[in-house]
């Protein structure tokens, strides 16, 4: 702050509009300076704005327009004389840092002659321009240190840099907004990820006001990201942002490919001997058609007094997949497959889920089976878990299956699944019988809906069996008081109400609200929907994470190894529970926006639908055709009931901005 007050006549310099401006004091009113800037303007400023005061320039009495033009050519002269002042090079001289001078004994230093007034002046105003060497305090100068000055000279030489990189996107945006044929900038990566960044609306955008300012420069709208990078070249008119947002579902690291290269092609022969040689048993998969990592067989085989036995074989991965190795660190970051309508992403490398470890008929697998007897009646008399190697003699379709139901293979598997069903329904198990909605679309983007009943013959064979498998796997678990990933469910506080034999859309919509959610514990709890006393998830180990913990654990147990801790196990399902949730969000993300694209082509008809529920002024109804739910907005003096059927006409369907339009026909 400058001591000596300002009197008329005096020439001051203050800050204005960012920038220093020569003024002259023409009087003082009321504690003010009036003052005639440079500008032309007359203004009242505080005395404290004024960073140099140049005494008795001027006769405030003269005209202002002779002492505009007084105030200008000093302005000029101080100015140009500033571009021939060396900082650096009287820094250097100087050889003082850290010290402070006043601004008059600096003055003296840099200038040898010349106005005293002026070259304080000139000064000042080079030190406010760069402030790098030196620091003004008030009537004193501090000399910045050494360190100081190497900082802002690589900080500014980034922003050189930096202010280079956004001027070249931005006229590259432009040229290529203009179709003209330019080759990408070196910084175009870092501006396309950005991009991306901004159109999944990533947590983490550390160039975002780069990135702003970039489309600033190009008269680029901020706000719409995906079609820069269509235009671009960048993206796919269906690109999916979930799999762009986490890039890590289509990584697969050259240590986890050379982890795959390193297992040889005997190594179900070798590792075999150590196992129950099943090969003799006739096992074989149930799967759709367009399965190709197959984790599950079944085998029936009828031993003395009419016993039967089945076999539950789930294909070992764990004996490939060790812990910590590049192979598991990859599958416990994605959780499970994403099975969706145009990809599927495997938990573990394709080569790995589809060919290695697939239960692939014809080959020898290591498997870790679950063999169950049962006496004539159906009654199950006893089981127990071993490590294997199988033999895939054959593979079934559903349908195929269905239609061979009474043969000598499956009739009795039936018979004995039929019952497993019973008991677990008289123990308080619900049935859920919703249709299986499966959405395909085809190399020319054709979205094609496929509804699929889940309650046929061949459904609940292989159903029934899974779900004895886990149980059976948990309750070892459990008897031997081992931690294990299990799974359970808590029953409702409410009555749940009994579908019919067929599906009942209300009725299901019911049953979900009032069910509560499954949860993972490492301690055995009842699971309220299945009719079990515990449960867990064994055997999917080729598509579900958790599954490949239970299946590591329980190896375990039967084959009396160090299993997991207590700690570990817990911290390994909260994690891997975490992850599925994200990963369920990506597919049904997917499966939404390709359902929209197919309502997309229905626009203006009308389709079928059942009142589920009235919501704050709207509708949640079924959509029969295509067994999805969706809302519409509670037409005016209009009441619907639950359960009634309505038509609605589809206005619009936007899947990019993810908007279903329905109303009323009313």
């Amino acid at each position: 702050m400058l001591t000596d007050r300002v009197h008329p006549g005096d020439v001051i310099e203050v800050f204005l509009q960012k920038r220093i401006i020569v003024c002259g004091c023409l009087n003082i009113k009321k504690n003010k300076l009036h003052v005639l800037c440079e500008t032309g303007r007359e203004l009242n400023i505080p005395e404290s704005r004024a960073i140099h005061i140049t005494r008795n320039r001027f006769d405030p009495g003269r005209s202002n327009s002779e002492i505009l033009a007084g105030l200008r050519e000093i302005s000029r002269n101080r100015g140009s004389r500033v571009m021939q002042l060396d900082l650096a090079d009287l820094w250097e001289q100087l050889n003082a840092e850290g010290t402070t001078l006043s601004l008059s004994d600096l003055a003296e230093l840099a200038f040898s002659e010349g106005d005293r007034a002026d070259n304080e002046a000139v000064l000042n105003r080079a030190i406010y321009a760069d402030k790098n060497y030196f620091t003004p305090e008030g009537n004193t100068v501090r000399i910045q240190t050494r360190s100081h000055i190497e900082k802002t000279l690589t900080r500014r030489e980034k922003e050189k840099t930096e202010e280079t990189e956004k001027e070249t996107i931005g006229q590259w945006l432009i040229a290529r907004r203009n179709n003209q044929a330019v080759s990408d900038p070196p910084a175009a990566i870092r501006f396309i990820n950005a991009l991306k960044a901004l159109a999944t609306d990533a947590q983490d955008q550390p160039d975002r006001t780069w990135l702003k300012d970039i489309l600033q420069r190009a008269r680029q709208p901020s706000d719409d990201a995906f079609s820069l990078l269509l235009n671009l070249g960048v993206f796919d008119a269906d690109e999916n942002l979930d799999l762009v947002k986490y890039p890590f579902y289509r990584h697969c690291s050259p240590q986890t490919e050379n982890e795959l290269e390193s297992i040889p092609d005997d190594f179900a022969e070798h590792e075999g001997k150590n196992r129950l040689n099943l090969r003799h048993l006739t096992t074989f998969t149930v799967d759709s058609a367009e399965t190709k990592d197959m984790d599950d067989a079944i085998s029936v085989d009828t031993l003395d007094d009419g016993i039967i036995q089945i076999g539950i074989h789930i294909t070992d991965a764990s004996a490939f997949v060790q812990p910590g190795s590049f192979l598991d660190q990859e599958a416990r970051e994605k959780a499970q497959t994403l099975y969706m309508p145009d990809d599927i992403i495997h938990m573990f490398p394709r080569r790995f889920s589809e060919q290695i470890a697939s239960l692939v008929t014809g080959t020898d697998r290591l498997a870790l089976s679950t063999l169950v007897t049962f006496d004539p009646e159906g009654a199950m008399t006893g089981y127990r878990i071993v490590p294997s190697v199988i033999h895939i003699h054959d593979r079934f379709s559903y349908e195929e299956v269905s239609s061979e139901i009474d043969s000598p293979v499956f009739a009795p598997i039936l018979r004995i699944t039929s019952r497993l069903r019973r008991e677990r329904l008289a123990q308080g198990a619900v049935i859920m019988p919703r249709p299986e909605l499966t959405i395909r679309v085809d190399e020319n983007r054709r979205v094609t809906l496929h509804v699929r009943e889940r309650e046929t013959e061949s459904q609940i064979i292989v159903s029934e069996l899974m779900i004895l498998a886990n149980f059976l796997a948990a309750r070892t678990a459990a008897d031997k008081k081992c931690p294990f990933p299990f799974r359970y469910q808590d029953p409702p506080t409410e009555d749940i109400p009994v579908a019919a034999v067929r599906f009942d859309p209300l009725i299901a919509y019911r049953q979900r609200r009032l069910m509560n959610r499954a949860g993972s514990s490492i301690d055995p709890r009842s699971h309220f929907s299945l009719g079990l006393s515990c449960y867990t998830n064994v055997t999917s180990p080729l598509r579900r994470y958790f599954d490949l913990l239970a299946q590591r654990q329980l190896k375990a147990i039967v084959d009396h190894e160090e299993p997991y801790g207590a700690d570990e196990l817990a911290m390994l399902i909260y994690e891997t529970d975490a992850a599925v949730t994200r990963a369920n969000a990506v597919v049904m993300n997917r499966e939404k926006y390709w359902l929209l694209k197919y309502f997309k082509g229905l626009t203006g008809k009308t389709i079928k639908g059942i009142v589920l529920d009235k919501l704050p002024h709207r509708y949640l109804i079924w959509l029969s055709e295509t067994c999805t739910q969706a809302d519409f907005p509670a037409p005016f003096g209009i009441s619907l009931q639950p359960g009634q059927e309505v038509r609605v006409i589809l206005e619009r369907s936007d899947p990019q901005q993810n908007i279903l339009k329905l109303r009323l026909q009313e």
